[in-house]
Order: structure tokens, then C-alpha cells, then sequence
């Protein structure tokens, strides 16, 4: 009867380790992800609590979250006056949105003080060839938003 528990014991003690490691595997993960969604509900709401603010000029803005990674003015609306270097658009493939492939636009801005800003213009469906959207409307060239 002994020889038969030692036996037993051999033969299923690396599956019960496997079974305890896997269940500390899977534990540590758990709280894991719910660090990931607590960091995704406060993205969330920095997008909701900027995107109702009132929109101010975009030289106003304090740009400190760049040194220090605190998106205070992410989603944030403002008013920007320049001009649009269509000639340098850029569409970004592979950008799906509701299962359907498309693009998105980018089109730098000269800013009057002589900055560039990328602005996403938005997505753009997939045409007939997929290496184009069905059309491509570029801004007009000056901008006052």
C-alpha cells in the first residue's frame, strides 16, 4: 500500500506543481489586468473632462506634460491659425474602423509662430485598390479653426 502512494506521488506531483504554478501565473496576471483597466478608465476620463472644456488658442497652452507625461490638455479644444502644407499629407495605412479598412489622414500645419503640428484629419475608407482610400480631400491650404 505504501510502495502505491509513493508511486502515485511521483507520477502526479508534477502536475499538481504545474496546477499550483499556474494558478500563481494566472493570479499575478489577474492584477495585472486590472492595473491595465484602471490606467485605461483614467485615459477615459482625462479625454472626457478636456473635451468639455472651453476651447482656448493653442499657444495658451501649458505644454508641461511633455517633460513630465501628464496629458493635461490631451483631447483638449483649441484654435490654431496657419497654413496647411497639403504637398506633405501622409495617409497611415491598415487604420480599420467597424471592420472596414482604411487610412488615416495626417496633414501638417505652419503654425503663424512657425511651428509645425501633425493634425489627424480623420479616417479615410479603403477604395477599390487597397493601397488608396476611395477619395483623399485634402484642407484647404489656410486654416483659421
Amino acid at each position: 500500500m505504501k510502495s502505491l502512494t509513493q508511486s502515485t506521488l511521483r507520477r502526479w506531483g508534477p502536475w499538481l506543481a504545474l496546477v499550483v504554478l499556474f494558478s500563481i501565473a494566472t493570479s499575478l496576471l489577474s492584477w495585472w489586468q486590472f492595473s491595465r483597466r484602471e490606467e485605461r478608465v483614467q485615459k477615459i476620463n482625462t479625454v472626457i473632462e478636456n473635451y468639455d472644456k472651453s476651447v482656448v488658442p493653442f499657444a495658451d497652452l501649458d505644454w508641461e506634460f511633455f517633460e513630465n507625461g501628464e496629458p493635461i490638455n490631451e483631447w483638449r479644444p483649441v484654435t490654431v491659425t496657419g497654413t496647411y502644407l497639403t504637398d506633405q499629407a501622409v495617409l497611415v495605412r491598415n487604420r480599420p474602423l467597424n471592420g472596414q479598412g482604411g487610412f488615416l489622414q495626417l496633414v501638417p500645419l505652419l503654425m503663424d509662430d512657425g511651428q509645425i503640428l501633425i493634425i489627424d484629419r480623420g479616417w479615410l475608407a479603403t477604395g477599390v485598390r487597397v493601397t488608396e482610400p476611395s477619395s483623399n480631400p485634402l484642407p484647404d491650404s489656410v486654416v483659421h479653426t
